[in-house]
């Protein structure tokens, strides 16, 4: 056998096992990224709670200022007709 004859069997066969590898790594991305594809939306999910949650806290967070700011703003009325009461009287 000359070179000649056996050059192309010999890249033949490489050909094959490159193919082959790429089929096997290309196999193995397709399963990464299935898990990674289940791994986003797991966590697309549970931000999406987050954010119901956070909602939640701002609602509350407003509720809590208008409920103070009454309170302050009777207080503070109370304190101006004592004040002003005062300036009668003397």
């Amino acid at each position: 056998m000359e070179l000649m004859e056996i050059m192309p069997l010999v890249l033949y066969f490489l050909g094959a096992v490159v193919l082959t590898l790429l089929a096997i790594l290309l196999y193995r991305v397709i399963k990464t990224m299935e898990i990674v594809d289940l791994i986003v939306r797991d966590t697309y999910q549970k931000s999406q709670k987050l954010n119901g949650l956070f909602d939640l806290t701002e609602k509350v967070e407003l509720l809590n200022d208008r409920v103070i700011n009454a309170i302050v703003n009777g207080i503070m009325k109370l304190f101006s007709r004592k004040k002003e009461g005062d300036d009668i009287d003397g």
